[in-house]
């Protein structure tokens, strides 16, 4: 079974099919390229890595193709900046047991028509690549190749960062008796919750000055000075997010 995942893309969007799940043979293409309003040094994109920890670590896989786009096919679309193949393909660390795990570049006829064709030289048709400036995106890191498929041959135990945070909001949670405050604590810094969001009524006769005129509660703890618990699920949230477990544990 075959995929496609832009790097800001999510994979998965719909409930996932227990058919997927039974495929054992996958290949993958990857886009690496980051868009205008993303900010590629801290925030990774999540096509892949929802593919990888919601189908790929439930399957019983018998091979698994991954093929990365190089740089420079997809000119049309970007400002020429990228994610690295490490923090891409990152959550490869979700799956093991896979005897046949290849990572390469991928050829021009597996990329989807509308990034263009390779061409020898630059045509004045829209569309066309210089074949001789297209680049690798393992040009600068070789060894990636092979250092990134050796979890996933293995069978070395796994730890899903996501599950780890669902469990430390709780317990961080269970402290915070205020219902409004307890729930923005699952919400990133900035972000408020509307009355709309809350089952009960609290007794909002009492608490009307505590609302802010867009009808959230005016959070103490996170305001211009945020509580170290508060920075601490963010910053745990941020780790989650980016699929780094080994990050996730130092927060």
């Amino acid at each position: 079974m075959g995929g496609w995942c832009e790097a800001d893309y999510h994979a998965i969007t719909n409930p996932i099919a227990p058919s997927m799940i039974s495929v054992r043979s996958w290949k993958v293409v990857l886009c690496l390229a980051a868009q205008d309003d993303e900010d590629r040094e801290t925030c990774v994109p999540f096509g892949f890595g929802d593919l990888c920890e919601q189908v790929l670590s439930k399957a019983s896989l018998h091979s698994l193709d991954i093929a990365i786009m190089p740089k420079n096919y997809e000119f049309r679309y970007t400002r020429g900046d990228y994610y690295t193949p490490s923090q891409v393909l990152r959550p490869l660390d979700y799956i093991r047991n896979v005897t046949n795990v290849t990572l390469r570049d991928a050829e021009y006829l597996e990329i989807p028509d509308y990034y263009g064709y390779p061409t020898s030289s630059y045509s004045d048709k829209e569309g066309m690549i210089k074949i001789s400036e297209l680049l690798s995106q393992f040009h600068d890191c070789p060894e990636l190749k092979v250092d990134l498929t050796i979890p996933v041959k293995g069978s070395s135990p796994v730890e899903f960062a996501s599950q780890m945070y669902v469990r430390l909001l709780r317990y961080a949670q269970a402290f915070e008796r205020y219902e409004y405050f307890r729930l923005e604590m699952a919400l990133p810094l900035g972000k408020i919750v509307s009355l709309r969001d809350v089952k009960d009524d609290l007794q909002l006769s009492n608490e009307r000055s505590r609302y802010n005129d867009m009808g959230g509660a005016r959070n103490p703890f996170r305001g211009d000075l945020v509580h170290p618990v508060e920075l601490t699920l963010t910053l745990a949230d941020s780790a989650q997010r980016n699929h780094d477990a080994d990050l996730f544990k130092i927060f």
